[in-house]
């Protein structure tokens, strides 16, 4: 399924977009995130292969960036555990 990477796509349009996935792996996928620009953050992002599973992620320093720019507790608390 080709999925439009800068359109904002909620659960990509599928109901429950979770039963895509028959494991318990939780998945985020965002274009938007607050304090950060995509284009830089894609250009700049890493990618992890496992055989024929390939995985792009942005970087740590960017997700802490996000993470302040956020403030929501929760993500204050998961900056405790990142830096």
């Amino acid at each position: 399924m080709a999925i439009p990477v800068q359109q904002e796509i909620g659960y990509l349009g599928v109901p429950d977009f979770r039963k895509l996935f028959k494991s318990h792996i939780a998945i985020d996928l965002m274009v938007k995130i607050k304090g950060l620009d995509f284009q830089e953050c894609y250009a700049d992002s890493i990618l992890f292969k496992d055989g024929d599973l390939k995985i792009k992620t942005i970087r740590k320093s960017d997700l802490i960036k996000a993470k302040k720019s956020a403030g929501r507790a929760k993500d204050l608390n998961d900056l405790e555990n990142i830096e």
